[in-house]
């Protein structure tokens, strides 16, 4: 069995594969190849040799790679550390930043561990499941790329085989489990035009994916550069091109942050279609909301039975209304409950006519600002994720001026416990997702699922902006960076183009007649592929197939080499083919899945989506060597 791919998904498959054997797979003899050029790390966003200031975006407390009670699977439940467990058993660091220091302790549970400690944690991990091997069971590691898979029959049985980059022969396998995390898509003809453009006017183009300090080496000090994104990815870049060039913060005083330059750092314009950070995830030590039963509205064969509608838009807009009365009913039950001097009536007559009023209706919205005290405690769950949609104002330092301050209050929301119904409206919005990832689709017609997939990345969307931000001392760093003028805020931007001398430029759409010039374009997000959309491997060298289905309906030849897929899965995560049928060979978790699953790191006592999946993919394999070695 070969796994491509020792990031969690990958490790993850191999513990799952331990803890089953035995049970579901009898006396099975197995031998599993993990194959990544990270393998000792834990892939490539965890290895051991970036900076130690790029964080992880989830506090050390809550990372696990082992199952506990609360994981609801078929295989044993084998608990472990988490992450912050190990790292303090271990006399492990969290992180070496001295900047958390004043915010956070340094063995603190709710400290952000730098990226490669997580690495180190992952190393560990894989080390622990092969000392855990069952007699029978035995993992090979190769650090090294997986360029080609196909699929070969001889004398009645079916060999994958598995060409690795520097290596003669091939893994000959039973079985393959696509692993690979945070894919790159390639370049579309309007981005190689745009980097042709940067690159002859003496500028640079990075494209989409993980930051590096490679990626911007090229970006000199002083030059004018647009960072296109502001999630995630774009805090890293920060990183690399101040702190990583010798700017330092000072705190002189709590609640005030100085950021001093080096001299090295060049003009940072950073733009997004929102055009607003992403919101930091909820303070973890802040108490849970009073939980009110949820999901309300959606259930599986209610969000089934809207999906079978002969009309697309129809059954969009049906799941997208019943979404957002989860999201305003535990939002408002959760005010109510906890915060009663800032409502101006009882819950049980607003909850009747919370639900008999139209969403997005004005008497709705009369209803609601009637019976809340205060706007800012008026849930709007488009408005909240879209603050930009329609502001202008009159020049550039009135927006940083306005973008300053709304950083400020987003995080000062998600640290205080008086916005606990913030974190009530993500937890319901979080568990509708959960039943549109595993909402079986037998029976759909394709339009019925291209519309539930439009509206799972919707969801995702508004989910990442209300808790998928930077943790909060990244941004009030962000604040700081502005004040310094290293920092310029656009808002949401039109297209980058390039001008007759091959400068590149955009507009500011909130800053009417403000057109930006830059020689440097770095595309400062991961990757969003639409389902089907042929993407490369993280490990910059991509797979290329000869059989089963692409997602994007590819299948017999070879797919060039240019293009890596993602795959359609079923519930078992077992890769399917044109007609819909599961390959008993192929299986697909993570980022390789078309299907949307989660892929982000297991959650403490969180019942992990992806221990779930690799859980059933383990269980499967198992399950069908066993019934060949009974055969």
């Amino acid at each position: 069995m070969a796994v491509i791919g020792a990031g969690p998904s990958g490790l993850s498959v191999l513990e799952r594969i331990c803890a089953n054997v035995r049970s579901v797979g009898g006396d099975t003899r197995l031998r599993m190849h993990l194959v990544d050029p990270y393998v000792e790390a834990g892939g490539r966003v965890w290895h051991r040799d970036q900076p130690g200031r790029l964080w992880m975006n989830t506090v050390a407390g809550t990372v696990t790679m082992f199952t506990d009670a609360t994981v609801d699977c078929e295989g044993p439940v084998r608990p472990g550390p988490t992450l912050h467990e190990w790292a303090v058993a271990q006399g492990t660091p969290l992180s070496e930043d001295s900047s958390l220091d004043p915010l956070v302790p340094e063995t603190s549970r709710q400290r952000w561990a730098s990226r490669r400690v997580m690495g180190e944690y992952l190393r560990w991990f894989l080390e622990h499941v092969e000392e855990q091997c069952p007699p029978g069971v035995t993992v090979e590691r190769h650090a090294t790329v997986a360029v080609e898979v196909t699929s070969r029959v001889a004398r009645g049985r079916t060999t994958q085989l598995v060409r690795l980059q520097g290596r003669d022969e091939a893994l000959e396998c039973d079985y393959v489990v696509f692993a690979y995390g945070g894919p790159g898509s390639a370049l579309t003809a309007r981005q190689k035009r745009l980097r042709d453009a940067a690159r002859s006017s003496g500028g640079s183009y990075v494209p989409a994916g993980t930051a590096s300090v490679e990626a911007v080496a090229a970006v000199a000090a002083g030059e004018p550069v647009l960072m296109r994104g502001i999630g995630l990815t774009f805090y890293d870049y920060l990183q690399l091109l101040t702190t990583e060039r010798g700017g330092r913060f000072v705190r002189e005083k709590p609640g005030s942050l100085t950021y001093v330059p080096s001299g090295r750092e060049p003009r940072i314009m950073v733009g997004s279609r929102r055009g607003v950070p992403h919101r930091p995830a909820p303070w973890p030590q802040l108490p849970l909301p009073r939980q009110c039963v949820v999901p309300r509205w959606p259930d599986a064969d209610s969000l089934f039975a809207a999906a079978r509608v002969s009309d697309p838009a129809a059954a969009v807009a049906d799941i997208k209304r019943r979404v957002t009365y989860e999201a305003e009913y535990a939002y408002y039950f959760e005010l109510f409950a906890s915060h009663p001097d800032r409502v101006a009536s009882a819950w049980d007559e607003f909850s009747v006519r919370l639900r008999q009023a139209r969403a997005g209706g004005r008497a709705r919205l009369a209803m609601v600002t009637a019976a809340v005290r205060s706007s800012e405690d008026v849930f709007d769950l488009e408005r909240t994720t879209d603050p930009l949609r329609e502001a202008t104002f009159g020049d550039l330092g009135s927006l940083q001026t306005w973008m300053r301050r709304h950083v400020a209050a987003s995080s000062r929301r998600s640290m205080s416990p008086d916005h606990s119904a913030d974190r009530a409206a993500l937890t319901a919005l979080s568990r509708v997702s959960n039943l549109l990832v595993e909402m079986p689709r037998d029976g759909l017609r394709r339009e019925s699922t291209e519309a539930v997939a439009g509206v799972r990345r919707w969801l995702a969307s508004q989910i990442k902006y209300l808790a998928g931000g930077a943790p909060w001392p990244r941004q009030e760093e962000l604040i700081a960076l502005s004040r310094a003028g290293v920092v310029t805020f656009l808002g949401p931007i039109g297209e980058v183009t390039a001008d007759g001398t091959g400068r590149l430029r955009c507009r500011s759409l909130c800053v009417p007649d403000t057109e930006i010039h830059f020689s440097s374009l770095v595309e400062a997000r991961m990757p969003d592929p639409a389902a089907g959309t042929p993407v490369v491997s993280s490990t910059e060298a991509p797979v290329r197939l000869s059989t089963a289905a692409c997602a994007d309906g590819v299948s017999g030849g070879v797919v060039p080499a240019a293009r890596a897929p993602k795959f359609r899965v079923s519930d078992a995560g077992q890769v399917l083919t044109p007609s819909g049928m599961p390959d008993p060979h192929w299986y697909a978790v993570g980022a390789s899945a078309a299907t949307p699953t989660h892929s982000s790191l297991p959650r403490v006592r969180m019942n992990s989506a992806l221990l779930r999946r690799t859980d059933r993919i383990a269980r499967s394999v198992l399950a069908d060597l066993r019934r060949h070695q009974e055969d």
